[in-house]
């Protein structure tokens, strides 16, 4: 799980009051044979952090896209995944496990990506199934319905960019976001801009702030954009996230 992502999304939720409610009461049945309610939540610390990211990694001749998942559990409500993290039987993502791995914040992968290399697209609707006998993490079954947030901006990304003239980002085409994040990164230093509705249609960085990058090698220009669902499952907050990154490699001058 991305520190600054969910930071971020603290912040998001409480500039918007906590309104973020997308979806009405549920139930279903969990493994037990109990039945598990799922409710809108306005809390900004969670039992469980729920990602799944597509990601477009684009060049001048093609375009890649993949996705990733990470599931993270807390024996208390955290802001992101940290020294309470805790484990439960088995976590399921569209039929597929996820691997626990306790050097990735202590969290559950995509096994079917993440831990073999192989990239994949996860599409929705997406399921996740948390089997538990853990006393503090119920079992359940989470539906995302989506669509991811998108963006149709990234066709105007420039190959090169000069410092010394700034750089205007086209922020067209934005979609199903709560927030997003523009970066310009090379090597260790990145310029990021955090953007909350309502939308602008380009976003600027000025010389000042791109004289901080080298160039001493290739830069990114990425585009991020966070859609959250905050969730009480059983009376314990849950975050569920779905986000979408389009970056490209680009020369900086």
């Amino acid at each position: 799980m991305n520190k600054n992502r969910f930071f971020l999304l603290l912040v998001l939720l409480n500039t918007l009051g906590c309104r973020k409610e997308t979806k009405n009461q549920s139930s279903s049945t969990n493994n037990s044979g109990s039945t598990t309610t799922i409710t809108s939540s306005n809390a900004t610390k969670w039992y469980g952090l729920f990602s799944v990211d597509i990601f477009h990694d684009i060049s001048q001749s093609s375009t890649q896209i993949y996705s990733t998942a990470q599931v993270s559990f807390f024996r208390l409500p955290e802001q992101f995944p940290g020294t309470e993290s805790t484990m439960v039987d088995s976590v399921v993502l569209n039929g597929i496990p996820m691997q626990f791995w306790p050097f990735q914040d202590s969290s559950y992968v995509d096994t079917a990506g993440v831990s073999n290399g192989i990239p994949r697209t996860i599409s929705y609707p997406y399921i996740f199934k948390v089997s538990s006998k853990n006393i503090i993490i119920p079992s359940f079954t989470y539906t995302e319905n989506g669509p991811f947030p998108d963006y149709t901006g990234h066709t105007f990304f420039p190959d090169t960019i000069n410092r010394a003239n700034g750089l205007t980002v086209s922020l067209s085409g934005i979609s199903g976001t709560d927030y997003l994040l523009v970066d310009i990164i090379t090597g260790s230093k990145e310029v990021s801009h955090t953007i909350y509705p309502p939308f602008p249609l380009v976003n600027n960085f000025t010389s000042a702030e791109l004289l901080q990058l080298d160039t001493t090698s290739y830069g990114t220009i990425q585009v991020i954009l966070i859609k959250n669902d905050n969730k009480n499952v059983n009376n314990k907050p849950m975050l569920f996230s779905s986000g979408c990154n389009y970056n490209k490699h680009i020369i900086v001058k």
